[in-house]
């Protein structure tokens, strides 16, 4: 029995030290290391004013459009109401001169009632030329006071047109204002810092959210000089995370970007070949199932 205990001791013995030889080589062959990047946006207030409302927290999961800061619109909406008040004044000073119009038509229609009278009282010699000519003048003249009145009219009514078209795109830009105001997400992700709190004073290019688009994710791996004749552009390869043990997960990755130029490996990388000081930098893209991390190490396998 003892001979049986000491060969099944044996026996573990040996399965452990190939098991851990085995591990070994698995986590020496990676033929590259490095860092989970995402794409990442800040977000910036375009306007000035207090923050009414911030419906988010760090961490928070938001999508594309969703609201996250409100900023407050108060001085903005009166000044609205100002422009719209002062468009409603001017087009009560707007004049239409009808009454004007019609009095002088009256006029001009008596006149031309006499004309034809004394043409016909000159025909049988019961009028004279001079008559005629001073009922013609009459004419002449009403008609160039409602010409001018006309234009007096029109350029009276332009110049509100004028001053009403400014106030209306004025309104326009306060519209453009109070909507940059509702500040929203440009992109689904989640959010991964905020620079501002509620009751705050927000200022206009000053960041107030930053967000990661984990849709966008790739691996900035860093391979030696040796490995790059094994590698291109649009290149399938594999691609695990390096959560440890059996919580590793793999992904398939492609080539995306290669550095044109070797750098020294980054002290955050750590390499597979400490000899290798000089590397080159590769962007993979990979597709995130919710998994992947910004900040998470990782390693490139080639097939």
């Amino acid at each position: 029995m003892k001979h049986i205990g000491n060969r099944f001791l044996i026996i573990n013995v040996v399965v452990a030290v190939t098991l851990t030889i085995v591990s070994s080589c698995k986590q020496s062959s990676a033929d590259a290391t490095g860092i989970f990047e995402a794409q990442t946006i800040t977000v910036s207030s375009e306007v000035s004013g207090r923050v009414l409302a911030l419906p988010v927290n760090e961490g928070d999961f938001v999508d594309k459009g969703q609201p996250i800061v409100l900023i407050d619109t108060t001085q903005l909406d009166l000044q609205r109401q100002q422009l719209e008040a002062a468009i409603v004044a001017l087009e009560t000073t707007r004049v239409t001169g009808k009454g004007q119009a019609e009095a002088i038509d009256a006029q001009l229609g008596q006149l031309e009632r006499d004309l034809l009278r004394i043409n016909n009282l000159l025909n049988v010699g019961a009028a004279t030329h001079q008559q005629k000519e001073q009922i013609e003048t009459q004419i002449a003249a009403l008609k160039s006071q409602k010409e001018a009145q006309g234009e007096t009219i029109g350029n009276a009514n332009s110049s509100i047109t004028g001053e009403t078209k400014v106030k209306e795109v004025q309104i326009k830009t306060l519209d453009d204002m109070i909507a940059r105001c509702h500040i929203c997400a440009p992109v689904s992700g989640n959010v991964s810092s905020l620079y501002i709190a509620e009751g705050e004073l927000a200022a206009a290019g000053h960041p107030i959210a930053r967000i990661v688009d984990l849709n966008d994710t790739w691996l900035l791996a860093y391979f030696p000089g040796s490995k790059m004749a094994s590698i291109k552009e649009g290149q399938k390869v594999r691609v695990r995370t390096l959560y440890g043990a059996e919580k590793e997960r793999e992904y398939e990755g492609t080539v995306t970007r290669i550095a044109s130029e070797a750098q020294f490996t980054p002290k955050t990388i750590p390499t597979s070949d400490e000899r290798s000081n000089m590397v080159y930098a590769v962007k993979i893209s990979i597709k995130n199932d919710g998994y992947v991390r910004t900040g998470l190490s990782g390693e490139v396998y080639i097939d």
